[in-house]
């Protein structure tokens, strides 16, 4: 229902344009006819921007003031109070995000308060009793404590902060348990972690809309915000990019090489199909171009490494070849869309 209305608001703006363009319709009145189409904004549009700023801001200030209270205030405070203040202040910012659970912005902005209250809390248990364990420990508890929170909130930027978690405790038990702050094998758990999350998006986004596990996420409406599959593609491929580019150029295993070669050759491939047939997304698709570019770069560089100059012509003509070919592709398939939209 909501792509139809929104397939209709774009049908009536191109008529708007058209007949202004014929000088068949004032210029003022296309303007106010645009402002109900909701292509300009109206008072009301600009209240409720102003309501979300505020309210975001405010979180903000009152999160910051949080933890900048207990750093002036540390040495001063007995451990009692330092827990309680944190606890009650967690019940009172869950007491209110419950009552304004209507509202769908407070509810979500609430969430997100907890959610970094929670790490607040374990933070200042930590410190107070020195409990000796490794970083990665608190991140992964702060982790498992918010996924509940993170997954009714329905709302995009917590997801992507509980995906920043997950990575943080892989690259901190990396380095704290297994003693290897770069490996192939860190980076190939990154790529993993993130391919998961990406795969996970796009499939409630686009292969379950309208179905009954979409209704059981809430509609894939909020699902379809695309910055969210950008960053998360963004940062994928460029592990991914980082991890060929350490199997290129270090001294690793056969299995290790065998391993990547796999997951590069389906990858790739992968994701650009899908972005290419189904997902329609041009800017992941420029992305992994990109990423393939550079990682070719990485093989012919590896390859004729003795001769600098001959490298650097290769993969110069190369990235141009492979440039001019996608942006080819990318203005027809543009071309193309369009076409079947109308």
């Amino acid at each position: 229902m909501e792509d139809e209305k929104q397939e209709g608001k774009l049908l009536d703006k191109r008529i708007l344009f058209f007949l202004l363009s014929k000088k068949i319709i004032e210029p003022a009145r296309a303007k106010l006819a645009l402002g109900k189409l909701g292509v300009y904004p109206d008072q009301k549009e600009w209240l409720k921007f102003v309501d979300i700023m505020l309210l975001t801001f405010s979180a903000g200030l009152f999160i910051n003031g949080v933890f900048f209270f207990f750093a002036f205030n540390w040495d001063i405070m007995h451990k009692f109070v330092k827990l309680g203040l944190v606890s009650g202040g967690m019940l009172v910012v869950g007491a209110i995000t419950f009552v304004r659970s209507g509202k769908e912005l407070a509810f979500q902005v609430g969430l997100s308060l907890l959610c970094l209250l929670t790490g607040a809390w374990l933070a200042t248990f930590g410190q107070i009793y020195q409990t000796g364990a490794n970083a990665y420990d608190f991140f992964f508890g702060w982790t498992l404590l918010i996924v509940i929170w993170v997954a009714i909130s329905r709302f995009p930027p917590l997801w992507i902060f509980l995906l920043v978690l997950l990575n943080t405790t892989a690259v901190l038990f990396a380095g704290q348990v297994l003693r290897v702050w770069d490996s192939t094998w860190l980076f190939l758990s990154l790529s993993l972690i993130n391919f998961f999350a990406l795969s996970v998006w796009e499939y409630l986004a686009y292969f379950q809309a309208g179905t009954n596990i979409g209704k059981l996420v809430g509609g894939e409406s909020w699902l379809k915000t695309r910055w969210v599959a950008w960053l998360i593609g963004i940062v994928f491929y460029a592990i991914l990019t980082n991890l060929v580019g350490y199997v290129v150029f270090e001294n690793v295993s056969e299995v290790e090489v065998g391993i990547v070669s796999i997951l590069t050759l389906v990858f790739y491939p992968l994701g650009y199909f899908l972005y290419r047939n189904y997902i329609k997304d041009l800017v992941l698709m420029a992305v992994i171009a990109l990423s393939v570019i550079v990682v070719g770069n990485f093989v012919i560089f590896s390859f004729i490494e003795q001769d600098f100059i001959s490298a650097t012509l290769i993969a110069g003509l190369l990235s141009i070849g492979v440039t001019v070919l996608v942006v080819y592709e990318m203005v027809g398939l543009t071309k193309k869309w369009k076409a079947d939209e109308n």
